[in-house]
């Protein structure tokens, strides 16, 4: 995952200096391995397009609305959570990157793709998503994988394994589920998810229907049942 062979650079905190350092210039790092022995905060730092490209945190890294971030390390490892919410210059991940626990891409609205090798032992929320039309084939999640709201994904992979929840609301194009997928608790999905039918062979927990208030009518409550794997929305009572 991390190159070994760079020259280590290890900080037990960062100092406004330190901070100034990595932010306006992050190529001096280049050719080392950058270790910061806690966590790293740079959450609306907009004029932030890069970090170095050896990057190892021992806590959480929060780059939540760093809109004028484009890329991510070469190689990247974060012990705790990493949170890029509302990054919309993110078009995809490095190939390289291991998370010890959740990554938070909500509304990382130019996103398109993920990597065959992300490799996160939390959860992953893609919620908001709408650029992304697919996931990597044989994805495996080792916590929930929470897709509401992407918009144009069209379709999951074969294989694809999800130790928690599948949330599946508000995907408006997702028309079928792959019968081989695997999830260990429920699917939740909504009136907006394109699905209209549901395969008794999957090997899910079960579905759970997320209810919801239409935007024009926020009187007029749907709900879904399903009856021979059909999926029917009616008013609620």
């Amino acid at each position: 995952m991390l190159n070994q062979s760079k020259r280590e650079i290890v900080w037990k905190k960062v100092t406004p200096r330190r901070l100034n350092l990595l932010v306006q210039h992050p190529k001096k790092f280049d050719n080392q391995l950058l270790v910061i022995e806690n966590s790293l905060d740079l959450s609306g730092i907009t004029t932030l397009t890069s970090l170095p490209k050896h990057l190892y945190l021992e806590g959480d890294l929060n780059l939540s609305n760093c809109t004028g971030l484009t890329t991510l390390p070469e190689s990247l490892a974060v012990m705790g959570n990493m949170v890029l919410q509302g990054c919309t210059g993110l078009i995809t991940l490095s190939e390289n990157i291991l998370i010890g626990g959740c990554i938070n891409l909500i509304d990382c609205t130019g996103l398109k793709s993920l990597p065959d090798n992300l490799d996160v032992k939390g959860c992953i929320n893609l919620g908001g998503c709408t650029e992304l039309i697919s996931l990597p084939n044989k994805f495996q999640v080792n916590n929930d994988l929470i897709l509401k709201d992407c918009t144009n994904l069209e379709s999951l992979p074969k294989n694809l394994k999800v130790g928690g929840y599948l949330v599946l609301s508000g995907c408006t194009k997702l028309n079928e589920l792959p019968e081989d997928i695997e999830v260990d608790n429920a699917i939740v999905i909504d009136g907006k998810t394109g699905l209209t039918s549901i395969s008794k062979n999957l090997k899910i927990g079960g579905i759970i229907f997320e209810n919801f208030f239409n935007k024009e009518r926020p009187d007029n409550e749907v709900e879904g049942s399903i009856s021979n794997n059909r999926i029917t929305w009616h008013n609620a009572a």
